[in-house]
């Protein structure tokens, strides 16, 4: 069974909830689990979280691309 089809609901430990709060996984999977499961739109939250993900990770992969730039060998 897909982790898409999982409910937050299910997980009722307080440690469980506090994780799933700051994986990035679970906002994506939001995404695709509002519309699907429960007919809504996703929260602005979950856009926010991911597009805030998705920025500060290009950010770091340009940099770092930057950064090894001249030792980077490119096998054809």
């Amino acid at each position: 069974m897909s982790p898409v089809f999982f409910r937050v609901d299910m997980f009722k430990t307080p440690q469980l909830i506090a994780l799933l709060e700051y994986n990035p996984i679970t906002h994506i999977l939001n995404l695709v689990r509002a519309p699907l499961l429960n007919g809504v739109l996703p929260s602005p939250v979950d856009f926010v979280y991911v597009v805030g993900c998705i920025i500060i990770l290009s950010i770091l992969a340009i940099w770092h691309m930057r950064r090894v730039e001249r030792t980077l060998i490119y096998y054809l």
